[in-house]
């Protein structure tokens, strides 16, 4: 792309003229030559693929800036998470959570928490964490897929009115979410 906008530069033919006020002219005639080169040669060339929907993860900790000094406990935190060391993880995560209860991290955190438990098979603390998760970080990124686990779970302990009571908070509050159409 920077290739071709020196391309169009010297196409464009961009010698300062004499004068400032014919200089100041010329150049913005030269930017709309410019323009419409770059108009003509986008629509020869058509328009650009749009990459496949790709929900981004939630946590990006490029983003992040206050308090910069969470970051390291939550990724140190994910690691045992990924690495399947669950209590290693919930221990992580809560260290985490009472340290940094306000961080834009802490819902996520509360998440892992859940999940590890429900990787762990210890169903009714998975649903304690994902009720934690749903009323105390209503905002976080993970609520749908909270929703969602609940749903199952319930299903699995043989509360079918719990089960369903969640399946319809999802449907409701996130119509178009990955996690409403599973």
């Amino acid at each position: 792309m920077i290739t071709l906008f020196f391309s169009l530069i010297a196409i464009a033919d961009l010698d300062p003229p004499p004068s400032s006020p014919d200089r100041l002219r010329s150049i913005e005639q030269r930017l709309e030559i410019i323009d419409k080169k770059l108009d003509a040669l986008l629509l020869t060339q058509g328009e650009p693929k749009k990459p496949a929907l790709k929900i981004p993860d939630p946590i990006s900790y490029d983003l992040i800036t206050p308090n910069e000094d969470a970051i390291d406990p939550f990724r140190r935190a994910m690691v045992f998470y990924t690495g399947h060391k669950y209590p290693e993880a919930i221990l992580a995560f809560s260290g985490f959570m009472k340290k940094f209860p306000d961080h834009a991290l802490a819902g996520s955190a509360q998440y892992f928490i859940a999940a590890a438990y429900d990787a762990q098979a210890q169903t009714r603390l998975a649903l304690e964490e994902y009720s934690k998760l749903i009323s105390v970080y209503s905002q976080s990124p993970y609520v749908s897929d909270s929703l969602l686990a609940q749903a199952r779970l319930f299903e699995a302990l043989h509360m079918p009115d719990e089960a369903i009571k969640a399946r319809s908070q999802l449907s409701t509050l996130f119509t178009h979410s990955p996690a409403a159409q599973k």
